[in-house]
């Protein structure tokens, strides 16, 4: 009976170390997976960043080719169109006369069916480019105010990247969702403020926009 006993603890010490064994093993594990864990999110944010930067000298870069230029978006294709006629009326209705002289070239972009409703617009000076949008910023346009049936908003901003375009696009959309009453281009930043006193947001990524209140 005492060597059956005897056995049997022998076992269950046996199983015993193995268990703590396995135990420690895995701690060991658990730790190397929160130790990768917080590496790849230091390396995520890192990739961001480096993201961000090369958005960001691209964005620059093109500020500097295209300081005279912008990109008016929201006004219906016509079969006859012409466009720095367009451009003029876009002018009037802010207060600000354009002439044949101010422009060096403007034409639609490309889009699906031929029926883009991207213009954009290079100004021979960048003062006139300068002026234009600062009467934009003092006048809300629409195709309604333009001589259209039809009444949505027209659009006027800096020439951006393309991952900034879209970045743009989304912020738009959480100016809606999220009640701010302010957006705009600076340089090609995008900044948003919900409130007239209330501090300035700059959207550098989706994240940003995730974190507005």
């Amino acid at each position: 009976m005492n060597e059956l006993l005897d056995l049997l603890h022998k076992k269950i010490d046996d199983k015993s170390k193995i268990i703590a064994d396995q135990t420690l093993k895995l701690e060991e594990y658990v730790q190397k997976i929160e130790n990768l864990t917080a590496e790849n999110h230091n390396l995520y944010q890192q990739l961001k960043q480096l993201e961000f930067r090369l958005e960001d000298a691209e964005q620059y870069s093109m500020i500097e080719k295209y300081k005279s230029m912008i990109e008016i978006h929201g006004i219906p294709k016509k079969d006859d169109e012409d466009v720095v006629e367009t451009i003029k009326k876009v002018g009037d209705v802010i207060g600000f006369q354009i002439t044949d002289e101010m422009i060096d070239a403007c034409h639609r972009l490309p889009g699906k069916n031929n029926m883009s409703d991207r213009i954009i617009v290079k100004f021979v000076r960048r003062r006139d480019k300068e002026n234009f949008m600062k009467k934009r910023d003092k006048k809300f346009i629409t195709t309604l105010n333009m001589g259209f049936t039809t009444d949505t908003p027209v659009y006027t901003n800096e020439s951006l990247c393309l991952p900034r375009r879209q970045l743009y696009a989304l912020a738009r959309q959480a100016k809606k969702s999220k009640g701010y009453k302010y957006i705009w281009l600076r340089d090609g930043k995008i900044l948003m403020r919900k409130n007239e006193k209330d501090r300035v947001v700059q959207i550098k990524n989706e994240e940003d926009l995730n974190k507005l209140p």
